[in-house]
């Protein structure tokens, strides 16, 4: 995964993959497989400085963009991040496995 943050915060860079990294080392297997999905996927995790607040996110096929608002903190910015990461993984896996079951039925 590509993270891309444009107001180029290297501090707020370093909590996010710190915060990935501690995936790594968890009991459960599914929290690991999000671990290697970050890890191995091609999309792309946007964080925009921005005054907008009507929402925090937005997900699309290929990644997703997060805005990084002064109301903001690096805790509700990764939450965001996870946030928005799990629309991808059910739009991406989830859906389209449910979508073929439903063609075959």
């Amino acid at each position: 995964m590509q993270l891309i943050i444009e107001d180029n915060d290297v501090k707020f860079l370093n909590h996010l993959n710190n915060v990935i990294d501690v995936l790594q080392y968890h009991k459960d297997l599914s929290v690991r497989k999000i671990y290697d999905y970050i890890n191995t996927s091609q999309l792309k995790a946007r964080f925009v400085k921005t005054d907008r607040t009507d929402y925090r996110g937005r997900v699309f096929e290929d990644g997703f963009i997060i805005h990084k608002t002064i109301y903001e903190t690096y805790d509700s910015l990764c939450w965001g991040f996870f946030h928005e990461l799990s629309h991808l993984i059910f739009m991406n896996n989830l859906c389209n496995s449910v979508f073929k079951c439903a063609k075959t039925m």
